[in-house]
């Protein structure tokens, strides 16, 4: 079967994990800001070619929104993390009992993506850590 460019791209975590990883090697050309330029992008695209098994063909644009909607979630779990009344396990995410039931509903009323990671934790956490820009906190920033 012929891939087609109108068909969307289809991505699973191993996907998601290579696309992660070359992000990581061109970390250097992003700058600070870790802000990608098309190069990347196009880049990113011809590295995943031999990885597209299935759905459409992963372009420059569907590696760049992969990647935006990956940065969400991280802010996401991250958030989730900080928050007080969960712990967060790797493996369980938020792993809500019976206990913690109603801050939970309280907190995915306000914050409807973290409803994900109930109990299921999200393997890209580390590695999107070093993606992300830094942001400088403090007095004297």
């Amino acid at each position: 079967m012929v891939k087609r460019a109108t068909q969307s791209a289809s991505w699973d975590e191993g996907d998601e994990e290579i696309l992660l990883e070359f992000l990581e090697t061109s970390l250097p050309s992003a700058g600070d800001g870790v802000n990608f330029k098309q190069a990347t992008w196009n880049a990113a695209a011809e590295h995943m070619i031999p990885f597209n098994t299935r759905g459409g063909v992963k372009t420059a644009k569907a590696c760049k929104n992969k990647f935006s909607r990956l940065k969400e979630l991280y802010f996401v779990v991250t958030a989730l993390k900080e928050q007080s009344g969960f712990k967060w396990d790797e493996k369980k995410g938020a792993d809500i009992k019976l206990e913690s039931q109603s801050v939970w509903e309280a907190y995915i009323q306000a914050h409807p993506k973290a409803s994900l990671f109930r109990s299921k934790g999200w393997r890209h956490l580390e590695r999107m850590r070093p993606l992300m820009p830094t942001t400088a906190k403090g007095v004297n920033v």
